[in-house]
């Protein structure tokens, strides 16, 4: 009896470890790809000579620098608006 507990064992762990194989490969192409897009996103941001070159790298800074450079950008894209709507309106 005790054979038989065991091969039904097996499969159900070959099973898990493949799940966990694929899980990890999967995330790092999710990583690779996060990296790529913000090195381009990065090269954007540099290319461009009127944008806030403190967005380089955010990504990498510490969370409160991170929110504190965020919270700036959100009040000038929220001042460029008003001025839009007030050019058109």
């Amino acid at each position: 009896m005790r054979y038989n507990f065991i091969a039904f064992l097996c499969p159900s762990a070959d099973r898990t470890t493949i799940i966990a194989f694929l899980m990890v490969v999967l995330n790092n192409a999710q990583s690779r790809d996060t990296g790529a897009i913000n090195a381009k996103l990065d090269a954007l941001i540099v290319a461009i000579e009127r944008a806030d070159n403190r967005l380089v790298k955010l990504e990498r800074l510490p969370m409160t620098e991170a929110e504190t450079i965020t919270q700036e950008v959100n009040q000038i894209r929220v001042a460029a608006d008003n001025v839009e709507k007030m050019v058109k309106g």
